[in-house]
């Protein structure tokens, strides 16, 4: 029996490299009434806490510069990479000078990461026959807007950057392709370090040792940043951008043991720190398990798509940390694999998120919700919902590997 996240196929050939079909006024006008309806709740909402920390963040940094913000034991510590930094410092000068809401500021960027995603997935998938399924799944990803539009952190911005990474990577024609994904890889990891993870499938979808090479040299030269910071800030650096661990809450396998283990507290903490020091381990083995299935399949058209959601996916199903605002990586490079399947997810996240907000929820105007205490019955049940759903997905392309059961290729089962 198949699953929704499953229920469809990936195609062999490469519809990315095909020529788009036109785009109607129609469909024109409801992928633009999506963007608006981002700019409207934008404007009309100040965000979860990290749109005030952001914004806290971007003071600090007008006033102490980098290496303080670094040293600054503010909770939580600022545990982003310098280029990120730069972005809050730079609209937060933008705030200053228009007087317009930080927060709002600081979501445009997200906003116009999305239409990026939106504009991908219509160059993958606009020569297939019938409608765009993934690029109006994400214009109207309810995940999507929610993060892009209220949360108030650069996850958006990242996973869009990860999806062009790889677009360039699958659709390229020389060798040059493979150092232009490494780049744009290398930018979205300085956003957030999550991407790195991506590492791995980027290095077994490389066709040659030249392209292995230029792909290298494109990462490379996006860590010199790290070593500007590094060199800025030291242990505090390490400490805050890569020791850094995120609380799980109620989700994921921490969440489990939270709420079903029946243990005592004293019990309950140990398991939780036992996970925690693992929990990182299953994550990067995941990536190079997903790396090495895909070795054998190096030559097949696009499946990266297919290796790095899978990636992802394990990020989030086993991380021992957790973020709400985490969810929007995996919608579009499903989207870029399996519209249909992304779609699901893009629902069943944004669902999710929108018990979550409202839940927090301490205003109405501007919108304003303070995650400060664990999640109630009703988000950790939802959550749970859609874990498990992305773990038995995730389960089922794990015991196809083993089985070497090669994901099919028809093309028509896609859209």
């Amino acid at each position: 029996m198949s699953t929704p996240l499953a229920a469809d196929t990936p195609p062999g050939a490469s519809p990315g490299l095909a020529r788009p079909q036109r785009i109607s006024r129609g469909l024109l006008g409801l992928l633009s009434a999506a963007f608006l309806l981002r700019l409207g709740l934008s404007c009309v909402s100040w965000g979860s806490n990290d749109a005030r920390l952001w914004e806290r963040f971007a003071e600090l940094l007008d006033q102490h510069g980098l290496a303080n913000l670094y040293r600054y034991q503010t909770q939580p510590p600022f545990n982003h990479p310098p280029l990120s930094a730069g972005l809050g410092w730079l609209l937060g000068r933008a705030s200053t000078a228009t007087g317009l809401w930080f927060p709002f500021l600081w979501r445009l960027p997200q906003i116009a990461a999305e239409g990026l995603v939106v504009g991908i997935l219509w160059r993958r998938w606009g020569g297939s026959q019938g409608p765009p399924l993934a690029a109006i799944a994400a214009a109207w990803s309810v995940c999507g807007i929610w993060v892009s539009a209220y949360h108030g952190n650069t996850d958006c911005l990242c996973s869009a950057l990860c999806l062009l990474s790889l677009y360039l990577l699958e659709s390229r024609d020389d060798p040059g392709g493979c150092l232009r994904a490494g780049l744009v890889l290398g930018l979205a990891i300085n956003v957030k370090l999550i991407p790195a993870l991506l590492v791995p499938v980027f290095v077994v979808r490389c066709r040659s040792s030249r392209e292995l090479g230029l792909l290298l040299l494109g990462l490379g030269l996006c860590s010199l940043p790290f070593g500007y910071g590094l060199w800025l800030a030291g242990a505090d650096f390490v400490r805050n951008v890569f020791r850094y661990a995120p609380l799980a809450d109620q989700w994921g396998v921490a969440g489990l043991i939270r709420t079903v283990s029946g243990a005592s507290p004293g019990t309950q903490q140990a398991l939780l720190s036992t996970y925690a020091a693992a929990g990182r381990g299953i994550v990067i083995l995941s990536a190079l398990l997903a790396a090495a299935s895909g070795w054998r399949r190096r030559a097949v058209s696009n499946d990266g798509y297919r290796l790095a959601a899978w990636v992802i996916c394990a990020f989030l199903v086993f991380s021992p940390g957790f973020g709400v605002q985490y969810l929007a990586y995996l919608g579009p490079l499903l989207l870029a694999y399996r519209p249909r399947s992304g779609a699901v997810y893009c629902t069943g996240a944004g669902v999710f998120l929108t018990v979550v907000y409202l839940s927090y929820r301490v205003r109405w105007f501007p919108l304003t919700s303070s995650h400060s205490s664990r999640m109630g019955a009703v988000p950790t049940l939802s959550g749970l919902a859609l874990w498990v759903g992305m773990a038995w997905w995730l389960g089922r392309g794990a015991l196809d590997a083993l089985r070497g059961v090669a994901p099919p290729t028809s093309p028509q089962a896609a859209q």
